[in-house]
């Protein structure tokens, strides 16, 4: 499974560092799978939820960037319409 450069480079620093370290970056990863995975808010709202355990924050991440990859992979991951010119 190939990755997003950008959210496998994410996903080694939550690795190494930890999702507190990363709290920007995590904001523009959950806006990119909102508009990509819309059945995800339940995963979405753990990822983002600041008071939630990091354990648990990250495993989402983990969810999140499974279902994207996957979709990505099998090409039913298109672009939004809105981006599409």
């Amino acid at each position: 499974m190939t990755l997003d450069p950008t959210l496998d480079t994410l996903a080694h620093a939550l690795a190494d560092q930890g999702i507190g370290a990363h709290e920007p970056e995590i904001a523009a990863a959950a806006r990119r799978f909102s508009t990509r995975l819309p059945r995800s808010h339940i995963l979405l709202a753990v990822l983002l939820d600041r008071g939630a355990s990091a354990v648990a924050r990250e495993r989402a991440f983990g969810q999140l960037l499974v279902e994207y990859a996957r979709l990505d992979q099998t090409g039913l991951l298109d672009p939004p319409a809105a981006l599409v010119a």
